[in-house]
């Protein structure tokens, strides 16, 4: 689990990473540890939707999995 330090206030600064508002709140709730079932519950949407617009941020991040995209998105907002 990241530091109270490392943590995001919104989703809003990810979408510099040419993410889409929705992909953003996507990548943002597993910033913040949540699995995927408990984004999809937080979000309102299937947990399937979840892994798809994760599928998307990948191929966007140039990354191969969650840890790799949380990675490079922490670096990116320079957290």
């Amino acid at each position: 689990m990241l530091s109270r330090a490392a943590r995001l206030t919104s989703p809003d600064a990810l979408k510099s990473l040419g993410l889409t508002a929705r992909e953003a709140q996507v990548l943002y709730w597993c910033i913040e540890g949540k699995s995927l079932p408990e984004a999809a519950t937080i979000l309102e949407i299937s947990g399937r939707t979840v892994q798809k617009h994760l599928e998307h941020i990948y191929a966007k991040m140039n990354v191969t999995n969650r840890v790799a995209a949380v990675t490079k998105a922490l670096e990116w907002v320079r957290w």
